[in-house]
């Protein structure tokens, strides 16, 4: 190479690097001197006429700038609330971390209990979130995992500390089903919003031998399939006894559909109609 060449390549310093295959797209550097200067005056040649300000006004630079805005109380329909519905649609737990940012984006954004789906909104369901079994010594926290994203979190429920509530089973939609033993009330528990369902109790689905027991009767009880469908009926069917029942939030009893053995695919066609 003669020097001329040599001196050629090293007077050359190239703009941007690439190391990507010759059909891949390259965004050039743009140039300093193409961008807007905001601070500018204009050009001489551009003369504009200053904004004429209606008699019995004043101007008040506050209400042109966006820096100085209230986005905290941009409630209703406005860009909190839509904000709120996006959350909501990818996951519970960024929506429940949503809602405790301050009180005025609680307002904005609906509640489990006062939405439109009813007490069992299937929009609320933690349903990729698992808990995980003896994750801490202490009954009341627990840890959830993420089956998609592999996100762990801690959830302390004090619903489950007490000597009161038995924990049956987790529905396919990631609700826990608990049993009151004073009452015999069967509840829904959301973990990630800490929303507690009432269903009726199952005082009338015992056998005589377990009725008059002094001992918890959600150690009893062999629950092997539960489910909630599209209309808030949850559905659950026991081992012991024998039945398979259905209900609603705000029924006073359960309906009984069965009290034959079902095998789970047609426990899972009965909870679907």
């Amino acid at each position: 190479m003669n020097p001329q060449s040599r001196r050629r390549l090293h007077g050359t310093r190239p703009r941007f690097l690439r190391w990507s295959a010759p059909s891949d797209v390259v965004l050039p550097i743009p140039d300093p001197r193409s961008e807007i200067n905001c601070t500018a005056n204009p050009p001489p040649t551009s003369k504009k006429r200053p904004r004429a300000v209606p008699s019995g006004r004043t101007h008040d630079p506050s209400t042109t700038s966006c820096c100085t805005r209230d986005w905290a109380n941009l409630g209703g329909d406005g860009p909190t609330g839509l904000i709120a519905e996006l959350v909501l649609t990818g996951d519970v737990a960024d929506y429940a971390r949503f809602r405790a940012v301050c009180r005025a984006w609680r307002r904005c954004s609906p509640e489990p209990h006062s939405s439109r789906g009813g007490a069992l909104d299937s929009r609320f369901f933690p349903r990729r979130w698992i808990m995980l079994d003896k994750a801490f010594p202490d009954t009341r926290r627990h840890r959830f995992l993420n089956v998609s994203t592999g996100e762990c979190i801690r959830v302390d429920l004090p619903e489950l500390d007490n000597q009161q509530n038995t924990l049956l089973a987790v529905t396919p939609e990631g609700l826990l089903l608990l049993l009151h033993e004073p009452t015999l009330v069967v509840r829904l528990l959301n973990p990630l919003l800490r929303q507690l369902i009432d269903l009726p109790p199952v005082t009338s689905l015992l056998p005589p031998e377990l009725k008059g027991d002094d001992c918890e009767i959600g150690d009893d009880l062999g629950l092997y399939g539960v489910g909630v469908t599209g209309d808030s009926t949850v559905a659950f069917c026991f081992s012991f006894p024998t039945v398979l029942a259905v209900a609603k939030p705000g029924d006073y009893h359960w309906t009984v559909v069965c009290r034959k053995y079902l095998d789970s695919r047609l426990q899972i066609s009965s909870a679907d109609h």
